[in-house]
């Protein structure tokens, strides 16, 4: 199975913000707002769990900017939500969330 940990965050639009960039060891950064990728996310959301849908749509209100880009760390092979390989990649996506400035 293959998991993607991810943590939404939105930048301010410039001329050569981030697209799509691979920053290795399966973790990527990918603009999710022009790209269609949240649209998509939120309808797949929708139909699975109306209230995770509801919970996101109520947190995006409290954001400065909507949500333009995803930080998210791909694991190959995993067994289950529980693999070790999961659990590592939820770490570096929460010490990514921690930073102030994540991309310049």
């Amino acid at each position: 199975m293959k998991v993607e940990v991810s943590k939404l965050f939105s930048l301010k639009f410039a001329s050569d913000w981030v697209a799509n960039a691979h920053i290795g060891d399966g973790v990527y950064i990918q603009e999710i707002k022009l790209s269609g990728w949240l649209q998509v996310f939120c309808e797949q959301l929708q139909r699975a769990s109306a209230e995770f849908y509801q919970d996101l749509l109520a947190f995006q209100r409290f954001q400065w900017h909507p949500y333009t880009h995803r930080f998210y760390v791909s694991v190959d092979g995993a067994e289950s939500w529980d693999d070790e390989r999961v659990r590592r990649a939820s770490v570096v996506s929460q010490k990514f969330l921690y930073n102030d400035r994540p991309c310049r």
